[in-house]
This record gives C-alpha cells, structure tokens and sequence, in this order.
C-alpha cells in the first residue's frame, strides 16, 4: 500500500482525512513488526519525491506523520531526512506552533 501512495505522500500527510489513514498505516506497521527494508526505502523514497519534510513539519496534519515515521526509519534515514532539515531550520520549527512538537 505504501508503494502505491509513495508518490502521493506529502499530498496524503497534510489533507485533513488522508493523514489520519497514513497514520494509522504507519502505526499498524509499528505494530505488527511490518518494518522490513522495503518498507522503509518506500518511505524513503516517499520523502525524496515530495522534497517537502519542512513543510511537512509545520503542517498541523503533518507533522503527525514525520513524528510516526520517524519511528520506522533508521538511524541514518532519520538523520538524513528528518535531523537535518531540523537543524538547517532550527528557528524557523522551534518558533513555529506545530514545527516545535517535531523538534
């Protein structure tokens, strides 16, 4: 199912019904240990193709998402797509209302 939507993530993660059904698929992949390889390139490809994790962030749907798959990801595809757009907008999301809770 990630597959099919990767391409459609960061449309999916800030609308108002659709980030709930991908937090809940994330969440049900926490869950059943459904966190293989695959299913962690998926979502890094998903964060490659949309190039919109600050927006993202300070979505108040959003950043739901980025905090659920920060939870999926590795140490690496954390630091890569989610640490450092942290630390390059540091003031930007640590001021921002919805941004703070990824920080």
């Amino acid at each position: 199912m990630l597959d099919t939507i990767k391409n459609d993530f960061f449309k999916i993660a800030v609308d108002s019904h659709g980030t709930r059904a991908l937090q809940i698929l994330l969440e049900e992949c926490i869950k059943r240990s459904k966190v293989t390889k695959r299913t962690k390139k998926i979502l890094e490809e998903a964060f490659e193709k949309s190039n919109k994790t600050i927006e993202m962030m300070v979505n108040v749907r959003g950043n739901h998402v980025v905090k659920q798959t920060m939870k999926l990801f590795n140490s690496a595809q954390r630091q890569k797509h989610v640490y450092s757009v942290v630390f390059k907008n540091f003031d930007q999301l640590a001021l921002d209302r919805h941004g703070y809770q990824v920080v």
